[in-house]
């Protein structure tokens, strides 16, 4: 069964996000990487308008996250592309529609910022 719309809110991440998120991916991964989303979030935090960083509440907690970054003139390109790192749903709400709500959400935001290319090596 799906959420419904008043259930989950898609939202920047903020800091206080950070312990959640590590939590979430290691459900999934079965390993904790804070390392990992430290560097991002200090690259975030350094360059913002160079990564999209979303969280989805379900009942008011982070269940769900995505990570991108935002890049141009890599590869030879000249057009901006969106590079996604990390896109995670906490297990135990699987199949409620928070990984379609952040994907609704990014795609939204690479919309507004006129970005039609998407790359990822996420699973």
């Amino acid at each position: 069964m799906r959420a419904t719309q008043a259930e989950l809110t898609t939202r920047p991440l903020t800091k206080s996000d950070f312990d959640p998120v590590v939590n979430i991916d290691a459900k999934i991964t079965g390993r904790q990487r804070p390392g990992f989303f430290q560097k991002r979030l200090d690259a975030a935090l350094a360059e913002p308008k160079h990564f999209i960083y979303l969280g989805c509440e379900y009942d008011g907690e982070i269940q769900g996250f995505l990570m991108a970054r935002l890049l141009e003139g890599e590869y030879g390109l000249n057009k901006p592309v969106a590079v996604l790192d990390v896109i995670d749903v906490d297990p135990t709400v699987k199949g409620k529609g928070l990984g379609r709500a952040l994907m609704h959400a990014f795609d939204t935001i690479l919309e507004h910022k006129n970005i039609a290319e998407t790359q990822s090596q996420a699973d």
